[in-house]
């Protein structure tokens, strides 16, 4: 009997921790001021709503019968993140695949990352719905992280320029009036 148990504990794990659509934030330009949210969906999606924190929104597209709106979420645990809200007026689905779901417009980057908001379900401010509206679960995937190279060419490094421009040199010594020995 022991053995039924675990089957059924397994499968309800695997049926809890499966999610039909999975995004991710991807083609982060911040030069530019643009990036793509990628989707991976298995089942239709009729309508979509996320928090991006790390950015001000200015615009996104709209995939195809569908409107998108954005703003700043009045999410209280979130302030401040910008929020893009699509859907269809005339009952159109993007169908299960995957791609481009929307390309982001952006200013005000903050330089350290970007991230969705939290799933907090049906009722929150990250929700992927059906053609009739029903709940989705989704996988928002993980922040963008910029992490700049240090004047040593180390991603993340913490190398810098001394007063006499060497990299991680100690600057102008004790006693001395400028970087030449002086």
């Amino acid at each position: 009997m022991n053995w039924y148990k675990n089957i059924v504990f397994f499968s309800l794990m695997t049926v809890a921790a499966w999610s039909a659509v999975s995004l991710e934030i991807q083609n982060v330009d911040t030069d530019a001021g643009t990036l793509d949210i990628y989707m991976i969906n298995d089942e239709e999606v009729g309508g979509f709503q996320f928090e991006l924190s790390g950015v001000t929104i200015t615009d996104a597209t709209a995939p195809d019968g569908f409107l998108v709106n954005v703003g700043v979420t009045s999410n209280p645990n979130n302030e401040g993140a910008g929020l893009v809200f699509a859907f269809s007026l005339t009952g159109a689905t993007i169908p299960s695949g995957s791609g481009i779901l929307t390309q982001i417009s952006f200013s005000e980057f903050e330089g350290a990352e970007i991230c969705f908001g939290e799933d907090t379900g049906s009722v929150g401010f990250n929700v992927i719905s059906d053609g009739i509206g029903n709940y989705i679960a989704a996988d928002w995937g993980d922040c963008y992280c910029e992490l700049a190279l240090d004047c040593a060419g180390e991603c993340g490094g913490t190398a810098e320029l001394d007063e006499c421009g060497e990299c991680g040199g100690s600057g102008i010594s004790d006693g001395d009036c400028d970087c030449f020995g002086n």
